[in-house]
Order: C-alpha cells, then structure tokens, then sequence
C-alpha cells in the first residue's frame, strides 16, 4: 500500500486527528509540503478537514511553508488558497507568505499571492517591505518586477529609516 492510500484509509476511517501537530506545531499537511508529497496534499485538503491556517510555534501557516519551498511553483499555493488559506497573516516576524516568498525568491508563488490579492504593501515587524526584502538579497529581478509592474515606491522607508534603492542593502 502507497503512503497516499494509507493517508486515504485514514481519514475515511473518520476518527483520526488530522489537525495534529509535533513539537514543532507542523501538521501532517505542513510535513507533506516540506517533503513535497502532493498526492498527500491534494488528498488532505479535499477531506475538507485540514485547518490550511494552522499556525506552527513559528507563527508560520502552510502558506509560509510553501512560500519558502525550493520547488518554485506555485500548484500548492493555489490548493491552498482555494481551501481557504489566509494570504495576508503575520508569522510571529510579521512576515506574510508573500514577503516569505519574496525571501526565498520564489517568484511564482508571489506572482501567485499577487494574482490572488494579498497585501503587496505588507510590511514585517522591522519595517521591510518586499522591496527592501529583495534588495537585501540582490533579486533584481524581483525588484525590477515591483516597481515596474507592480508600479511600487522604490523610496519606501524601513524601521532604520533605509530606503530599498540607493543605499547600502542594494549595492
């Protein structure tokens, strides 16, 4: 028997938590994204019994995990938000999975929260949007999209009052 068809058995059993979490606060759907086991999310989700807004000791949903993810694509971050995933929540860094996303470069998944309306002005507990994100990190071009597409203010101030363009975090 496959991993995915225990899973299937399990929840048709009907009495097994599904929103269980380790130490950690990581749920069986958070585990199945990090090891990238779709057919285990696809299945978890169409249960319709997975909380997507479980919120690890992180303050990290499945969302942020997959916006971290090294896949680069964004059919995760679509079954998520499709069942009900929340775009727009703070990590305990006040960081949402769009500016995770923008962290880890993961350009679909943040093409993907945009198509979908998050909060592209969203800014982390230190102050720093997603442009002052991708200039820390040199994604050029992720801030070439930003303030070309997305027609955004490249004199935006951080909490240490630096701006993303012109300063030292860019060059």
């Amino acid at each position: 028997m496959l991993c995915v068809d225990v899973v299937r058995a399990l929840l048709e059993k009907g009495d097994v938590e599904v929103n269980a979490a380790d130490e950690q606060g990581w749920s069986a759907l958070i585990h199945s994204i990090t090891n990238g086991q779709n057919e285990i999310i696809r299945v978890l989700l169409d249960s319709r019994r997975i909380d997507v807004n479980l919120c690890d000791v992180y303050g990290q949903t499945a969302l942020h995990i997959e916006a971290e993810a090294v896949n680069k694509n964004a059919v995760i971050a679509e079954w998520l938000i499709d069942s009900g995933a929340l775009l727009d929540i703070d990590d305990r860094d006040g960081m949402t999975p769009f500016l995770r996303a923008i962290e880890a470069h993961n350009f679909p998944v943040a093409r993907c929260l945009i198509e979908r309306g998050c909060n592209a002005y969203a800014r982390s507990n230190d102050g720093r949007s997603c442009l002052h994100i991708a200039a820390q990190h040199h994604f050029i071009d992720m801030v070439l999209w930003m303030i070309g597409d997305l027609k955004m203010n490249a004199n935006v101030l951080d909490n240490n009052f630096q701006v993303c363009i012109g300063s030292d975090i860019f060059f």
